[in-house]
């Protein structure tokens, strides 16, 4: 049997051969070409910066770019074939490299809103999708997340290990850094994962944060590399899993891969209509559909978890939507009862 062409893609992609990757693509009319040469180009000019630019600042940024994406892959680092930004793109100090990097990794798509030090707003999402109030959504978010972590961490997010699942642009994993905590980033799209260990790095933040690119059903496997690596990084103290169970098609086998490590967890999630609650059936359930809170609710007290309810959020996030609407969201915060 021929191989899939979406696995041949994918191991081009973990081999670092990024041309390959781009020909098989647009050999079978895949999506995500566009995603696999910006993925080379960004390697590329990144590497040659780091070995050729003029100025130091740069020079070091490049550098601390390269050993933040090393992390997600080591590959895909040394196969990068060093080639230079055009001429009127050759970045001169850290806000012109930062420009750079912004541009290379897609500025028209982000999810969340990113700052850097070199500016002074944080770079809005500005994807088609996303409401003209999320940064205020974001932050707002970000607030009551950091108030039930601490409360799960004892108080405290300073030198807790904490896995950001489904990371996306790295705004979570970022904020958790700053807040004190060393963070273990995840995601399944190349871009994402990138962006994440990128912009950690230029907020000066990669040595805090460990950026990888894998499913959530490999999540004791990476975690166990991690901590192998890296000490510091290991164990965890609690696993965030923001705006993402409702993007599993396998609901329970997703959830097992969390609670088996029995630490406490945050859920934030678009939530089934309370009506249909009842007839919810996990094993149906398809990305991305509405998940529902009593049915996790009961799954995990099942597992001997403790269950908190954030009421407020629903609301908030429902003000905060565009026009005023906003799918039902839930915040739970699941407490294990015993290690």
């Amino acid at each position: 049997m021929a191989e899939n062409p979406n696995g041949i893609v994918i191991k081009h992609i973990l081999n670092g051969d990024f041309l390959a990757a781009s020909e098989v693509v647009a050999a079978h009319g895949l999506p995500g070409q566009t995603e696999l040469i910006r993925t080379a180009e960004f390697l590329s000019v990144t590497s040659w910066l780091a070995a050729n630019s003029e100025a130091m600042a740069v020079r070091r940024e490049a550098q601390a770019v390269l050993q933040a994406v090393a992390g997600v892959s080591s590959r895909w680092v040394e196969n990068a074939v060093p080639r230079p930004p055009v001429a009127s793109q050759i970045p001169r100090s850290k806000v012109e490299f930062d420009r750079l990097m912004v541009q290379a990794l897609g500025d028209r798509g982000y999810y969340h809103p990113i700052r850097l030090p070199t500016v002074d707003a944080p770079i809005r999402p500005n994807r088609a999708n996303v409401r003209s109030t999320s940064v205020a959504y974001h932050t707002a978010e970000w607030t009551l997340v950091r108030r039930l972590l601490e409360r799960a961490c004892g108080g405290s997010l300073a030198d807790k290990v904490v896995v950001d699942l489904g990371c996306a642009d790295g705004f979570f994993s970022l904020s958790l850094a700053q807040a004190g905590a060393r963070v273990i980033a995840i995601d399944i799209a190349v871009t994402m994962i990138l962006r994440t260990a990128t912009f950690a790095a230029l907020n000066g933040l990669h040595r805090q944060v460990q950026a990888r690119l894998g499913p959530t059903t490999e999540l004791r496997a990476m975690v166990d590399r991690i901590g192998a690596e890296t000490p510091d990084f290991a164990p965890i103290d609690t696993i965030c899993a923001l705006g993402l169970i409702y993007h599993f098609d396998d609901l329970t086998t997703n959830l097992t891969a969390m609670a088996e490590f029995r630490v406490p967890i945050l859920f934030e999630f678009h939530a089934a209509l309370e009506p249909e609650e009842d007839s919810f059936d996990p094993a149906l359930h398809r990305n991305p559909q509405p998940v529902s809170a009593a049915w996790l609710t009961d799954w995990l007290r099942d597992r001997r978890f403790e269950v908190m309810r954030e009421p407020a959020w629903n609301g908030t996030a429902a003000n905060l939507g565009s026009d005023g609407k906003a799918p039902r969201q839930e915040m739970l915060l699941a407490l294990p009862l015993s290690r």
